[in-house]
């Protein structure tokens, strides 16, 4: 695999290929517009990403940076590239990107009861696999609630508090019991 990374621009085919990929990846009630997150990745702080292997549009990442840590917003691997490594790999670029930043994300809970209980927990299986652990915390964006995955194991709630105002001001972070 030859995976690269290209920052994504406003009116380049990988703007419209991660457009693309995003609404497909992503439930409507997950979503941003995706004009603010081309508006806010002009920000010093964050950074958008398309993922390419040989040539191939293959993924996307949506990462904002804080003090400590780098918080993906977003990651999706088209579905052309899936079951080929390719999350891995994106992943495994991601952290050597943002190191020493503690890469975090959310997930949703891997409950038995949630219609998608197999995917969740393929989805926490496979970020488990790439070095995430859950932290014992949660988010609740006001219309969701996510438990957060960090890369590393002394994860501190607080990291969050600057980069969580840029994007989900409401929302609370606490304990999961």
């Amino acid at each position: 695999m030859n995976l690269q990374a290209k920052r994504v621009a406003v009116g380049t085919r990988s703007c419209g290929r991660a457009r693309e990929l995003y609404l497909q990846a992503f439930p409507k009630e997950e979503r941003f517009p995706f004009a603010l997150l081309q508006a806010y990745s002009a920000v010093p702080s964050v950074d958008f990403w398309a993922f390419y292997d040989v040539g191939r549009f293959s993924g996307m990442a949506y990462v904002v940076r804080g003090e400590s840590v780098a918080f993906v917003l977003y990651l999706a691997v088209a579905p052309q590239a899936r079951g080929r490594g390719v999350g891995s790999e994106m992943l495994g670029w991601l952290k050597a990107r943002y190191a020493p930043l503690t890469l975090t994300l959310n997930i949703e809970p891997v409950v038995t009861t949630a219609p998608n209980y197999v995917e969740r927990a393929k989805r926490l299986a496979f970020y488990a696999k790439n070095g995430f652990h859950l932290t014992g915390y949660a988010l609740d964006s006001g219309c969701m609630t996510y438990h957060i995955l960090a890369t590393t194991t002394d994860f501190d709630p607080r990291c969050l508090a600057t980069v969580r105002p840029k994007w989900m001001p409401a929302a609370k972070i606490f304990p999961i019991n």
